[in-house]
């Protein structure tokens, strides 16, 4: 480790989503061992306590479809003006951008006109859609560091370097997998982090869990909740004997998961959780998409696993009655239970671990 220079450097940070908020605020921490650096920029709870001046909270941003974002141009503009403010006046040595494209590819074209070196950590999905991002990736960004390791190549065939750091979901899981203490079904339902989300998913997801304890006796649920979405869940909710799970805290060991799509399909499967996942759209937003999507599958963990280990249920097929029976069906079959759990052992095999260590050793080349 070199010794913490005195002069202070300036870093704009930009995280739109409760992942992005995590793994940016390990960074931010581990890069502060290193270098005196002051940060600002867009994050949450986790990045604030990490230092960073935050401009504007994530929770405030997160949108999801593409009549949602049309809808809030005009405070996306606003926002962008008040980060092109505040850049300009802070004069920063480096940005680091983290996923969130439809704000960041604005910011990052901005950011290159003004001679600030751009990093980008945690690369928006270009491989799933939207590939001729590509392009605008190699000309405004000065590195690129990705999480997956088909990336690196994927970047490679296209005539763009990108750095393969590890998945930083690894750092963060516990060294000793929990015992489940007692033989209760344990449900856990994951409606997301957006608004949008959660008033779409969290309904059918109820209605499932309602079938489910009409079957099953003996049964816990639990719900993953983001803090400042809480007065909505609960809203939801209206008052179901449902054990909360903060974004912050662990997993606990689950027999089922129902998740909506993203990050949480990669820790439940990393985690070992059976699981089911449900993606659904604006319905014009999800026709104008659909046949753009280039991947076999929506969720990462099936993408790594190049197979469907966890169902994946879409728009009109999130049938809470024929999902339930799928459940249902499933818990009764310890052979398959058994080979989906001896499946999902693979991704800690495909993953590697390191990876805010690694980023932080690319970034540091650059200050």
């Amino acid at each position: 480790m070199e010794c913490l220079s005195l002069e202070e450097k300036k870093v704009l940070i930009i995280a739109g989503e409760p992942s992005g908020d995590l793994h940016g605020a390990n960074l931010v921490k581990n890069l502060k061992k290193e270098k005196n650096i002051k940060f600002f920029g867009i994050g949450g709870e986790k990045l604030k306590n990490e230092g960073v001046e935050i401009l504007e909270r994530i929770e405030k941003i997160a949108v999801v479809g593409f009549f949602e974002v049309i809808l809030k141009i005009p405070y996306f503009y606003c926002l962008f003006r008040k980060i092109i403010k505040k850049t300009k006046a802070a004069k920063p040595s480096l940005a680091i951008l983290i996923d969130f494209p439809g704000f960041n590819f604005f910011l990052m074209k901005k950011l290159h006109k003004m001679n600030i070196p751009v990093v980008y950590y945690i690369c928006p999905q270009v491989w799933a859609w939207k590939e001729e991002r590509i392009k605008e990736l190699k000309k405004y960004t000065k590195k690129r560091l990705v999480i997956f390791p088909f990336e690196e190549e994927f970047f490679k065939k296209n005539g763009v370097e990108a750095v393969y750091v590890g998945n930083p979901l690894l750092d963060l899981l516990p060294m000793k997998k929990k015992q489940d203490e007692n033989n209760k079904i344990r449900i856990g339902i994951f409606p997301g982090s957006r608004k949008t989300e959660i008033k779409t998913l969290l309904p059918k997801m109820l209605e499932i869990l309602s079938c489910l304890k009409e079957k099953i006796k003996d049964i816990e649920f639990y719900i993953k909740v983001y803090k400042p979405q809480e007065k909505l869940i609960f809203k939801i909710l209206n008052k179901k004997d449902i054990k909360f799970i903060y974004i912050e805290e662990e997993i606990p060991p689950l027999t089922f998961s129902i998740m909506a799509s993203g990050t949480v399909t990669l820790e439940n499967g990393l985690m070992g959780n059976l699981g089911i996942v449900l993606y659904k759209l604006n319905p014009l937003t999800y026709f104008l998409i659909k046949n753009k999507i280039k991947t076999k599958y929506i969720s990462i963990t099936n993408i790594l696993l190049k197979e469907m280990v966890y169902e994946e249920f879409l728009q009109k097929d999130i049938n809470t009655k024929n999902i339930s029976k799928f459940i249902l069906d499933l818990l009764n079959n310890k052979e398959k239970i058994n080979e989906k759990k001896e499946k999902l052992l693979k991704l800690k095999d495909i993953l590697k671990y390191g990876a805010v260590e690694k980023a932080k050793e690319e970034i540091l080349k650059l200050l």
